[in-house]
């Protein structure tokens, strides 16, 4: 009977171990990153694969969602969401690439601060560095006013080695499931690949 109390303890100390290593190899993520309450979700829908006519970034998003491309001579920008529903029970999720030079530096940090602090009712709710698979990064969770709604974004900016810029955000509108909708925007963010062109 000695026997089971001996091997519970190296057993218990080895599933310990390798859940430590499962959890140290996993890829940085926007969402754990400011929410840690974000719950793994996992899209039922068909998935399509969208990138920019530059090749640029790419990100995969619900098949059925509407979606939009703006580029000019300085940037590309995609926007998508589902408009099946009203703009309160979803969110807006947009990824762009900027040809202009900027540095990751306090200074660009506390004018992004700045710009939020401006809008109507604009707080900001957090400010911190991020990754994204390898890519170094700086995120602004905030909340303001806009079209009468109160609305929440997280806004991320990651440099490129060409000194670009990539900017990715998710909107919410509304008050009701604001995190929960941020957090299944912001896991499509992080499976968004960026790409140093």
């Amino acid at each position: 009977m000695r026997i089971l109390p001996s091997l519970f303890l190296p057993c218990l100390l080895s599933i310990f171990s390798f859940a430590l290593l499962l959890t140290g190899c996993q890829q940085p993520s926007l969402q754990k990153a400011l929410f840690g309450s974000c719950k793994s979700t996992q899209q039922e829908q068909a998935q399509k694969n969208i990138k920019d006519l530059h090749q640029r970034f790419e990100i995969s998003i619900p098949s059925d969602w509407k979606k939009e491309f703006f580029i000019d001579s300085s940037s590309t920008r995609f926007y998508c969401a589902d408009t099946t529903k009203d703009l309160t029970d979803t969110y807006i999720v947009e990824i762009g690439h900027y040809l202009k030079n900027t540095t990751l530096d306090t200074l660009f940090v506390k004018k992004i601060e700045d710009e939020v602090l401006q809008k109507e009712k604009g707080v900001v709710l957090q400010s911190k560095r991020v990754r994204l698979g390898d890519k170094k990064g700086y995120s602004i969770h905030s909340k303001y006013r806009r079209l009468g709604f109160e609305f929440q974004a997280v806004q991320s900016y990651f440099p490129n080695a060409n000194g670009s810029l990539y900017i990715l955000k998710v909107e919410a509108y509304g008050t009701e499931k604001t995190e929960a909708r941020l957090c299944e925007g912001m896991a499509l963010l992080d499976k968004a690949l960026l790409h140093e062109r």
